[in-house]
């Protein structure tokens, strides 16, 4: 009679006090949210300087470009496009003082004197556009015999022009088309 059982002990259940600061969680949560928007935002705005995005970020060079390219007729001349975006001329370049990019080098065409290397940068612009741009002070300064005089700002833009041209490129052919519809029709070199 009189056995006592054994019961366990009953668990206590928690308190329904909340643990912890709201303060401190809420602040954890936007500080994670503005780090991850601060890393979303740089990896977008790197991301068009990279890949082209703005607009006026350079095309990838048309590979077609790349190479030697001589008139189909007349005089002989060679316009070389290299893979760095450099424009090398050789020969009898009469011809090409019609563009803007090429003008001041009339006189030394007429003479038959070549130009030295380096002197003229290209970039694609787009699809059919690529932009062609020369620094010929160099030059400027040679053929003025070493004026101390320091040419106006109108022959230094002359001496350093760049010019839009429209092109199209194939395998075996490439037309430049400057903006006053003056075109050229070249074919590639050997």
């Amino acid at each position: 009679m009189g056995q006592r059982i054994e019961r366990p002990e009953k668990r206590r259940k928690k308190s329904k006090k909340p643990q912890g600061n709201p303060v401190l969680f809420w602040g954890l949560i936007g500080g994670g949210a503005a780090v991850v928007l601060i890393i979303t935002v740089v990896l977008i705005i790197s991301g068009k300087k990279g890949k082209g995005g703005g607009d006026n970020d350079p095309v990838a060079i048309n590979k077609l470009l790349i190479g030697e390219w001589e008139p189909a007729e007349g005089k002989k001349y060679t316009l070389e496009f290299t893979g760095e975006g450099k424009v090398h001329l050789r020969g009898a370049f009469a011809p090409l003082t019609e563009f803007r990019f090429a003008k001041p080098l009339k006189v030394l065409a007429d003479f038959g004197v070549q130009t030295g290397t380096n002197l003229i940068t290209y970039r694609c612009v787009s699809d059919t556009q690529l932009e062609i741009s020369a620094n010929y002070l160099e030059l400027l300064d040679k053929l003025s015999a070493g004026a101390d005089k320091e040419p106006p700002p109108e022959v230094i833009a002359e001496y350093t022009p760049t010019e839009t041209l429209t092109y199209t490129v194939t395998e075996k052919e490439l037309t430049l088309t400057n903006e006053q519809g003056k075109s050229l029709r070249l074919r590639r070199g050997n």
